[in-house]
């Protein structure tokens, strides 16, 4: 089956990718890419955490550091 072949396109691709050094290129680029995404999501999860004790969503009378 050749038809992807018909057009210059695909031709280039399939050429691109079946050289030994530029496929490997490729692939390495693909690597390093999904590698650096995974690291950066881990990176960003990580300093979104709250480690600071309790948090409140609202502000409460404890809050407030007013002589009364």
């Amino acid at each position: 089956m050749s038809f992807p072949l018909e057009y210059p396109g695909y031709q280039l691709f399939y050429w691109l990718v079946n050289t030994h050094g530029v496929g490997s290129v490729f692939a390495g680029l693909a690597a390093v890419g999904s590698l650096t995404g995974y690291f950066l999501t881990l990176r960003h999860i990580r300093a979104a955490r709250n480690d600071s004790g309790e948090t409140y969503s609202y502000p409460t009378p404890a809050l407030h550091h007013t002589e009364e």
